[in-house]
């Protein structure tokens, strides 16, 4: 008699249910800090309320001459970095971008509050996540990675350190600010830039608890 073993998928390969990005994406911004120098960077941010405040890491908006800050519409056509990227994106859509401003900071935390001059109150709210992460737990990074605008990159959680939260969901500059999420939906962390050079997929995340002084 032939015995068959069930073999679980992984986590990070099972599918997200069916309209999870509907509900989560709209909840993240794109975020523009224009440099003294000229220069523009960018990252993500998470949606707190319906007026406006936004929490982003505080090196996304650090060193500015002027912030703007750009909703999620799925109607606009967006680009890899080899057709135009986020240049591009942004020229195609510049009436879409709206000013922001640094309202509070955590510089321990690198973490911080912007306020952007948009109407929030149509936009979900992400629930906060209370129960503690579990070890090889799904979570889900939201941001714009190698510019690929309101992008989603898979993983599990790696490890849990103090004040941060390992995980293995790729990051690059473009998620710093935006939430790491469950496969719920729910806010766990704030992603910032790898802190490892030369580390693949070993990416970190603020703990949301974090941002509640703030």
């Amino acid at each position: 008699m032939t015995r068959v073993v069930y073999i679980p998928e992984p986590a990070e390969s099972q599918p997200l249910a069916s309209g999870w990005s509907d509900r989560v994406l709209p909840a993240v911004v794109l975020l523009l800090n224009h440099r003294p120098n000229g220069s523009t960077v960018y990252g993500a941010g998470l949606v707190l309320d319906g007026e406006g405040r936004v929490l982003t890491s505080l090196h996304v908006v650090a060193g500015s001459a002027s912030l703007g800050a750009m909703m999620y519409d799925s109607r606009r056509t967006s680009y890899t970095a080899f057709d135009g990227g986020l240049t591009r994106y942004l020229e195609e859509n510049a009436r879409a971008v709206v000013p922001a401003r640094l309202v509070r900071v955590d510089a321990a935390a690198d973490l911080a509050i912007v306020h952007v001059e948009a109407d929030t109150r149509a936009l979900p709210r992400l629930p906060i996540r209370k129960a503690p992460l579990a070890l090889g737990e799904r979570v889900v990074a939201i941001g714009h990675p190698g510019e690929s605008v309101w992008s989603l990159t898979l993983g599990i959680v790696s490890s849990i350190h103090r004040g941060a939260i390992q995980h293995d969901a790729a990051l690059t500059e473009g998620n710093s600010g935006g939430p790491l999420v469950d496969a719920d939906g729910r806010v766990v962390g704030i992603n910032t830039a790898k802190l490892l050079r030369g580390a693949d997929r070993v990416g970190f995340a603020r703990p949301i608890a974090m941002a509640a002084p703030l």
